[in-house]
């Protein structure tokens, strides 16, 4: 291991490297606007890690053009200047396979001259050479325009990544093959610039690469919070033509998710094979900001352009209709919107735990009104953490078998689980007041 001091040891530690170096950032100095020397792949991986963990290295902004690089344990506080774009990232990686991120805390809260806020957290662009075999892991952002784009690359994974106070989308794989994203939290957007719109998940295609194939979403949670509302998952036609097999997302899966929002696409995909989702939690939270579409109701907004869909072991509020035939739907608990009838199904923010916006399902919303059988209501089982931030809830669907209450339970008692075992939901035994 070697400790450097300034940019200019840095750079002189990385042009000396071939692979298996740890260079090590020294105690709480900022190496600034930082762009690693060369455009090199590395034998085995080179890593820029912190020397001290309570008094960490950092940048202000770093862009990687080197491959198999680990980088580790620092941070990333981005300073808007004059000339910055938008889109400008904190993190850049151009050209760069077999890169992993892990334990990073990247903060921006930058408004542009307009004051709007402003910048990307980080961008993976993979235009001459993909950016394949990438993690980001045990990772935390804050306040920028977006959070993540992964632009062209296979083999991708995100896990234990929270982002919170985002202007635009959360994570953007654009023309991605293979990719998990695991225990991803998202809470409380700030309002978007004028005539854009919020994703916590968008998969977008790409003219080199097509749409995005064989991806995982997986123990998620996007949390509108006291914040502007968003879209949960979206993919999008975006004007490429989806009758041509390049073109279209394929073996995409959504499961064990929970999506509180109050914007009209709760889960929005078109042109799309093998679709699936199940063990969701979609519901509307209590919130101010909504969009006036279905009156701040998200809903499954699957076009027929899709092949057929699964949805199951899932509770949503509806749908936009228009499901490709062939589709199965098992198990799902289904609130209409005429079943819903403007009341809430999410009883009002009862508190901050854990750093965790926390909700109680309201008196009577689960007990009628669905159209199938079986709701398997979403459980927080555990905790999880992520960057060495907070404790962060990790939401496990009920076994099979749990149908709800029927009778409805009394006043004050706890929704029992089979087993005897109360519904517990962020932390807090639900009951009916």
């Amino acid at each position: 291991m070697v400790t450097v001091n300034n940019d200019s040891e840095l750079t002189t530690q990385l042009n000396a490297a071939t692979g298996g170096e740890v260079i090590e950032l020294a105690a709480g100095v900022n190496f600034g606007r930082y762009n690693t020397p060369g455009s090199k792949t590395y034998t085995t991986p080179v890593t820029i890690q912190s020397l001290d963990n309570q008094n960490k290295g950092s940048f202000e902004k770093l862009q990687v053009n080197s491959g198999n690089v680990i980088l580790k344990d620092f941070n990333i506080n981005y300073v808007y200047r004059s000339g910055d774009f938008t889109f400008t990232p904190a993190l850049l990686t151009f050209n760069s396979p077999n890169v992993t991120v892990d334990g990073l805390r990247i903060v921006g809260n930058q408004t542009d001259g307009g004051g709007l806020i402003t910048g990307w957290a980080a961008d993976f662009q993979g235009l001459g050479t993909p950016s394949d075999n990438l993690t980001v892991r045990n990772t935390y952002v804050e306040g920028f325009d977006n959070g993540f784009r992964i632009l062209i690359a296979n083999n991708v994974t995100f896990e234990n990544i929270e982002m919170e106070a985002l202007a635009a989308d959360g994570i953007d794989p654009t023309g991605v093959k293979t990719m998990t994203m695991r225990k991803i939290y998202a809470h409380d957007w700030q309002t978007p610039r004028p005539g854009a719109h919020i994703d916590f998940i968008q998969l977008l295609r790409h003219a080199n690469t097509g749409g995005c194939e064989d991806i995982l979403i997986d123990q998620c949670i996007c949390d509108q919070g006291n914040g502007y509302f968003q879209q949960g998952v979206w993919g999008g036609i975006d004007g490429f033509d989806v009758s041509n097999s390049f073109n279209r997302h394929k073996r995409v899966t959504i499961q064990d998710t929970i999506l509180i929002t109050g914007h009209s696409n709760g889960i929005g995909v078109s042109g799309c094979d093998d679709l699936v989702m199940r063990r969701l939690m979609m519901l509307p939270g209590p919130f101010a900001n909504r969009d006036t579409i279905t009156g701040g109701i998200p809903v499954m907004n699957v076009s027929a352009s899709n092949g057929p869909v699964t949805i199951e072991d899932s509770i949503y509020p509806g749908d936009a209709g228009g499901f490709p035939s062939g589709s199965t739907f098992t198990n799902n608990y289904i609130r209409t919107r005429a079943d819903i009838g403007g009341s809430e199904i999410l009883a009002p923010n009862v508190g901050d735990v854990n750093g965790f916006n926390d909700y109680q399902i309201a008196s009577g919303a689960l007990e009628s009104g669905g159209r199938q059988a079986g709701p398997r209501i979403a459980q927080r089982v555990g905790g999880w953490v992520d960057a060495g931030i907070a404790p962060h809830a990790v939401y496990q669907a009920l076994p099979a078998g749990f149908q709800g209450s029927s009778p409805p339970p009394a006043s004050n008692s706890a929704i029992m689980l089979p087993g005897g075992q109360p519904l517990i939901v962020g932390g807090q035994i639900i009951s009916v007041s």
